[in-house]
């Protein structure tokens, strides 16, 4: 014993206080993921941390977690076990195994965190390296054939979302890009629409947040009935908010549904005033008029005070550039 310690210090190792794989987790979470990290991608590895890591390792003291012990601990997380599910009043339970794409992500968190250790002088060597993984298979995708698009925007005709779904189906933005989509983006005369935003959800409520990569912020052209349709739906909403007494404005929302505006008359706003004067959308291709002298309730702005968060890497360590804190909805 005495030996061991003589050489774990004349390597540089540290070894007061004892250390559990927990603590080193936690420790890795608030010292170096929260300073790398994007906002969403440090809520997922909290919850694989807390989720999974800890609860099948977090008691085992770090200089004695062994490359066995690991791999024990990933074929457990891979077994299926029996999972209860409620839908529409039923109770059913089937059994569920984590995928082969999931595993590896929990993988590549314990991975970084013992790789930190090993830099922290916690650990001689990371007992993570070398684990044995299965391959993940990724299903070809299938895109829509053009008689199955038409049948599609068919049956969306005169739906409420109608221009959502074809602004999906016509230029193949992700989901989160589309619904954070405001006003603003919208550039009429030259039937375009700038990505600025992804909707992403953090802490239990909706942010807009910056696109993961430069190259998601991007300008994407328009059809012509596409523009149409997006028209048409700005002069709905423009009615649904002046009848709730609020103006539409470029920094709303294009896409959100009466329970948002709703939730939006509760907010500390202050009761809305009501301006008969209003008319609703302005045309495109000209800027919304604004009689009410403040946003649309869905319209949220960033929290004062807040600082910018680094950008998130891959891989290595330290930050890639400012951003923005996301936006709350």
């Amino acid at each position: 014993m005495r030996d061991e310690a003589l050489r774990r210090s004349a390597l540089g190792l540290v070894d007061d206080p004892p250390l559990t794989v927990e603590h080193l987790l936690e420790r890795w979470l608030a010292d170096v993921a929260a300073v790398k990290l994007r906002p969403q991608s440090l809520e997922r590895y909290r919850g694989i941390v807390r989720g999974h890591l800890i609860p099948a390792m977090g008691t085992v003291a770090l200089r004695a977690l062994t490359p066995q012990q690991i791999a024990t601990a990933y074929a457990a997380l891979a077994a299926p076990r029996p999972v209860t599910t409620t839908h529409a009043g039923t109770r059913q339970t089937t059994l569920r195994a984590m995928s082969a794409a999931s595993l590896r992500y929990v993988h590549a968190v314990l991975h970084g965190a013992l790789e930190q250790a090993v830099a922290w002088r916690l650990i001689e060597r990371n007992p993570a390296a070398g684990a044995s993984l299965a391959r993940v298979t990724t299903p070809e995708m299938r895109p829509l054939t053009p008689s199955e698009a038409r049948r599609f925007l068919g049956a969306a005709h005169g739906h409420a979302l109608e221009a959502l779904f074809t602004l999906a189906l016509t230029t193949g933005m992700r989901q989160g890009e589309l619904l954070a989509l405001r006003w603003r983006d919208v550039d009429w005369s030259a039937r375009r629409l700038v990505v600025h935003h992804t909707l992403i959800r953090l802490d239990g409520r909706w942010w807009l947040g910056e696109p993961k990569t430069p190259k998601s912020r991007r300008a994407i052209d328009l059809t012509g009935p596409t523009v149409d349709l997006l028209g048409t739906h700005r002069a709905r909403q423009a009615e649904r908010l002046l009848a709730m007494g609020y103006a539409l404005t470029d920094d709303g929302l294009i896409f959100c549904d009466a329970a948002v505006l709703r939730r939006g008359r509760r907010t500390a706003l202050g009761p809305p005033r009501h301006d008969p004067s209003a008319q609703g959308a302005a045309a495109p291709g000209r800027a919304a008029a604004d009689p009410v002298p403040r946003p649309a309730p869905h319209v949220c702005h960033p929290p004062a005070g807040r600082r910018h968060e680094p950008e998130d890497r891959e891989r290595g360590a330290g930050p890639q550039g400012d951003r923005h804190h996301p936006r709350p909805l």
